[in-house]
């Protein structure tokens, strides 16, 4: 019974670490594709800081706004 424990507790542990990059992957990429250094992520690991950077990310301009306006006012693809 113990070892079903201690393997599941290992699991666990994995399992978490697995979460853990995938998220800083996902958020590093999402902070490089609105234009901001992806390095930003990684202060997705502080709590408190994350509601910060979560509502900064919303509700700021992205550095790629402004030349999707100028390519969408030349009447350019995007």
């Amino acid at each position: 019974m113990a070892g079903a424990f201690a393997a599941f507790g290992l699991f666990w542990i994995v399992f978490c670490i697995v979460l853990l990059i995938l998220s800083l992957v996902i958020n590093w990429r999402i902070a490089e594709k609105a234009g901001f250094p992806g390095a930003g992520s990684l202060l997705m690991l502080i709590p408190l800081a994350n509601l910060f950077v979560v509502c900064y990310f919303a509700f700021s301009e992205w550095p790629i706004e402004p030349e999707l306006r100028e390519a969408r006012s030349r009447g350019g693809q995007v």
